[in-house]
């Protein structure tokens, strides 16, 4: 009995604990059209990327430029498209590793042509902010890149709780109903006797 309680209670932190982990999952892909000829694909956590809408190549992608990250912000104007991107870094958790985290504490800045396809950068924010095309600019807007189908990520999750709970809280409720049973025909049994008794 200790056994399936114990089971149920490990059932119980992995759907808690790794519920947030789906998050690295096919479920929160997506791809966002940002304007009639680009959009943001988000591959994972790390390739948040930017292509063009045809299915065509990737126009950025982090693994093209040695420490640049994730697409953050960007800002679409008639003849440009601005991109904000944090970093890399290795995770270097055992030897010979060789993925990478994102590095917040690292930004870059990129600048499409859209006439050419010419990508500019990656350029520091110092660098950017005196370029002439942003100095140019009358104030840039930001957008932050989201999943235009949140409610998928959310099925995805509630599925992942639902198969977590099943797998391993199946076999405890099996085993514990009949105790229960059981453990109730005693108990009312022995009132029945103790009524007589009376």
């Amino acid at each position: 009995m200790w056994r399936f309680t114990r089971q149920f209670a490990v059932a119980i932190a992995c759907v808690l604990l790794l519920s947030d982990k789906v998050n690295a999952s096919g479920w929160n892909d997506y791809e966002l059209k940002i304007d009639p000829e680009y959009r943001i694909v988000r591959c994972n956590t790390l390739e948040v990327c930017l292509g063009r809408t045809n299915g065509g190549s990737l126009i950025y992608s982090p693994s093209q430029f040695a420490g640049t990250g994730p697409i953050v912000q960007y800002n679409v104007t008639p003849t440009h498209v601005f991109l904000h991107t944090l970093g890399r870094s290795p995770r270097n958790l055992f030897a010979g590793d060789t993925f990478e985290n994102v590095d917040s504490t690292a930004e870059y800045f990129f600048i499409l042509d859209k006439a050419t396809d010419n990508l500019m950068g990656p350029m520091t924010a110092q660098e950017f902010s005196f370029h002439s095309l942003v100095k140019e600019s009358d104030g840039m807007t930001w957008k932050v890149p989201a999943n235009p189908h949140p409610e998928h990520a959310r099925d995805g999750q509630v599925m992942f709780m639902g198969m977590t709970l099943l797998i391993f809280g199946l076999p405890v409720m099996l085993v514990s109903f009949p105790i229960l049973v059981i453990l109730f025909l005693r108990y009312r049994g022995r009132s029945n006797g103790y009524t007589r008794q009376s």
